[in-house]
């Protein structure tokens, strides 16, 4: 079975909060370009034998101090 793990992870250019997903690939996996959902800024891919994963998070609550979850 693939191992798995996440981690929380902000886009370098403008700050967009995801959750990052690092699956180990399979021979099957394809290679594909990823880009932040709000400003287009390139994000990484592979990790080695990984594949990562990036869900968009939305901010819940008040500006000050909200939680995030996974949109």
């Amino acid at each position: 079975m693939p191992s798995s793990s996440t981690s929380r992870f902000d886009c370098p250019k403008c700050g967009t909060p995801y959750t990052l997903l690092r699956v180990e690939a399979d021979a099957s996996s394809e290679d594909g370009d990823v880009a932040c959902t709000i400003c287009s800024a390139p994000l990484t891919a592979r990790d080695g034998q990984f594949v990562l994963k990036y869900f968009l998070m939305r901010r819940n609550g008040t500006r000050e101090g909200g939680h995030y979850s996974v949109v």
